[in-house]
């Protein structure tokens, strides 16, 4: 059994504002991705079902999904959560709450990624509002730490720069956690990316044979050579003698087919990308190129260019969408378990 190794697991925050641009944006970074977890809220959705995406794991309720990952290198769990604050409710949400007092409960450890609709000097507002202070006040009932660092807006209009959008983790894990920071890429979204890096042990995969790859030619030459070092099974005078030709005869076959099925070590492929061209890479770029215009400068005509650049966007994605299929139906499943 190979020994676990030293890995990093790249993580990406997002709210999607339903945005069917910021899904395909997203769906891109994910498709030359190896080792990622996506913390996605807001999903786009049509007639009721969330689109774009291929999977995406269900926990507990509409605002809240999480999957674990076992760590037994690490000796712990960690259970990493997507949730979205609705500004309606009085946070932090019931199902939240009854997710962190489960993992303080059974000593697991947590990495919560969420759009808290709440505004709070600890995570770099100038000001706070009510919901702020009541996340404040709770979030020191808990054993978890507010990841966030610097004062990088995370939520982006023509009329307001904010911090909302949090990552929180429990002490432990906390330390795992490298490389937090507010991408500057064009999330599409009112939302800005969020990403990071998660330390962790994973398993590596030992090579395997594969039996549908054996050179039968190569098999039978090498066996029929081994064979013929056997000798005439008429001059056998008793059972020992018959017991060391089978012997011969078993260990002559599996050398055989070991030289002839060689193992294969796992190899990782590249995402495919059918749908992605030099018309969508170029617009995207522009995208990227208004918006952090517009930002710097908060000028009237800087945003219209950006909204102008993301509407062409849209209307080159949804175009390649239809003709190439990118957008597919997710199914929603139970809480992902994953064996690192």
């Amino acid at each position: 059994m190979a020994s676990p190794s030293s890995s990093t697991i790249k993580i990406l925050q997002a709210n999607l504002h339903h945005s069917q641009t910021a899904t395909a944006q997203l769906r891109k970074w994910l498709e030359v991705q190896h080792t990622a977890i996506a913390l996605i809220q807001e999903p786009w959705v049509r007639a009721g079902q969330i689109r774009g995406l291929s999977n995406l794991g269900d926990f507990c309720c509409r605002d809240q999904s999480a999957i674990s990952i076992q760590q037994p290198a690490l000796n712990m769990e960690i259970t990493l959560a997507s949730v979205y604050m609705p500004e309606a409710e009085e946070p932090p949400p019931y199902d939240l709450a009854r997710l962190v007092n489960h993992c303080e409960r059974e000593g697991k450890e947590v990495i919560i990624g969420t759009d808290s609709n709440a505004h709070h000097p600890l995570w770099g507002m100038d000001t706070h509002n009510d919901r702020g202070k009541t996340l404040f006040d709770y979030l020191f009932t808990t054993n978890l730490s507010l990841i966030n660092t610097g004062s990088e807006p995370t939520f982006v209009t023509r009329r307001s720069q904010t911090i909302i959008d949090l990552t929180l983790a429990s002490e432990s894990v906390a330390e795992l956690i490298t490389g937090w920071h507010v991408s500057k890429e064009a999330s599409c979204s009112d939302h800005r990316w969020i990403r990071f890096d998660l330390q962790v042990c994973i398993q590596e995969t030992p090579p395997k044979r594969n039996p549908r790859n054996t050179d039968r030619a190569t098999y039978t030459r090498t066996l029929s050579t081994k064979l013929a070092q056997l000798g005439d099974p008429t001059n056998y005078v008793d059972t020992e003698q018959i017991d060391e030709q089978v012997s011969y005869l078993t260990q002559s076959m599996i050398d055989s087919y070991q030289t002839a099925c060689p193992e294969t070590a796992y190899q990782k492929t590249p995402g495919k990308q059918p749908w992605w061209g030099a018309e969508l890479e170029r617009r995207r770029k522009q995208v990227r190129k208004t918006l952090n215009r517009a930002m710097n400068t908060c000028a009237d005509e800087d945003w219209d260019d950006y909204k102008a650049a993301k509407s062409r966007y849209k209307k080159c994605i949804r175009f390649r969408s239809t003709r190439d299929g990118a957008s597919s139906v997710v199914t929603s499943s139970p809480v992902n378990k994953q064996t690192g």
